[in-house]
């Protein structure tokens, strides 16, 4: 069976991530550590932000998989801090680089896409304008990354809990407002 270089190359970057540091990490260092030629990593990606946008875009992927499959949203919602808390030290690590404003732009056009891709798929039929929609998925994307951040790294985190909480406020329940819905 012949090699997906674009992963081996993808996944070695994430194991030297693992016990480097982000901003000593070269192509010519990964190159070396995939045991490929300088052409054949150029061939697949443009930098190695290149291939941290690819890894971001595959996980992205696989969740946006198992959210579908998962039983109603707080489920799915759950599916996805238990993603983020798995890969809470990659993170962390990516976040402690130099390349941190990337990383955090990355991770919100994944919520982003994430998020889009649900409403295609599980509500279609929603009727808001385009511009009410992007912000709406712009706040949102927003919002699920930095409640992730802050929260995926605690050794004491109830991920039930959060699943729970992050649903209440995506679904609007968590302030239930009677009639009189001024402050």
């Amino acid at each position: 069976m012949p090699i997906d270089m674009k992963n081996m190359i993808a996944d070695t970057l994430r194991k030297m991530i693992k016990t480097r540091n982000v901003d000593k990490i070269t192509v010519k260092a990964l190159i070396e550590e995939c045991h490929v030629s300088r052409q054949t990593f150029y061939y697949h990606f443009q930098d190695l932000m290149d291939v941290f946008e690819y890894s971001v875009s595959k996980i992205t992927d696989e969740l946006l998989a198992l959210s579908l499959q998962a039983e109603n949203a707080e489920a799915a919602i759950g599916v996805f801090i238990a993603k983020a808390v798995e890969n809470y030290a990659l993170i962390a690590k990516l976040l402690a680089s130099s390349r941190r404003g990337e990383i955090e732009r990355m991770m919100i056009h994944a919520v982003r896409i994430y998020l889009q891709e649900i409403i295609r798929k599980k509500a279609p039929e929603l009727s808001l304008s385009y511009a009410d929609l992007n912000i709406t998925i712009e706040f949102y994307s927003y919002g699920i990354t930095g409640l992730l951040l802050e929260h995926c790294g605690k050794p004491d985190l109830d991920e039930d809990k959060l699943a729970h909480q992050m649903h209440c406020l995506l679904s609007g329940k968590m302030f239930h407002l009677e009639e009189d819905t001024s402050f």
